[in-house]
């Protein structure tokens, strides 16, 4: 069970806070913090030590558990971002996207529904209008996708090109997919900055495509 006192942890509860588990205040008539009422309020102030332990609890219980991101058809598009990355240095911003510098990550999702879901790997996004060689440190010759244990390569990318794709044909559950370019001999490899999902049910119907 958690404890509060000594500890450094802020509670917030409608009009209450609680700072380190001895100070509260009544935030709508002293905003600037200057009265601790914790003794005149020491029932409020243990209600929300029993509050923060439930939430710890919950929390608790969750850890090593890693968050996904659901891909399927009731989740229509979906864009993957390498902010998103599990990795020990994900780029934090467009500063970190604009550089040219390579970094790699991969993404946990949950495949909401088996079926066929339709790929595109870019290096800016979509509203860029830039194309996949632009401001690079090498050449961009094919891109690779990997999904849990299933990769798959592309063939060569143009000049011209500002996205590769990929329709892949996926199990429901629990993967991770990450998605790099590579130079021609695959010994150089950056990860995809933006990676946009769609189940190929809601690609037919936005395209106007009829099977």
């Amino acid at each position: 069970t958690a404890i509060l006192m000594n500890s450094k942890e802020k509670v917030d509860k409608h009009d209450w806070r609680l700072l380190n588990g001895k100070h509260l205040y009544d935030m709508e008539t002293d905003r600037m913090q200057t009265q601790n009422i914790i003794n005149k309020e020491s029932q409020i102030a243990q209600q929300m030590i029993e509050f923060y332990n439930e939430w710890w609890e919950d929390v608790s219980a969750k850890d090593g558990i890693m968050p996904e991101i659901t891909i399927g058809p009731n989740s229509a598009k979906v864009t993957l971002v390498a902010s998103d990355w599990i990795d020990e240095n994900p780029p934090w911003d467009q500063s970190d996207i604009k550089k040219k510098a390579c970094m790699h990550g991969y993404w946990p999702v949950n495949i909401e529904d088996t079926g066929d879901y339709y790929f595109q790997l870019w290096r800016w996004p979509k509203e860029s209008g830039k194309s996949l060689q632009e401001k690079n440190m090498f050449t961009y010759e094919n891109a690779i996708l990997k999904i849990g244990s299933e990769e798959y390569k592309s063939t060569s990318i143009t000049k011209d090109d500002r996205f590769a794709s990929f329709i892949v044909n996926l199990n429901s559950g629990s993967k991770n997919i990450s998605a790099e370019f590579t130079n021609a001999k695959a010994s150089k490899r950056c990860g995809a900055y933006y990676v946009y999902v769609t189940h190929m049910d809601s690609f037919l119907v936005e395209n106007h495509i009829h099977n």
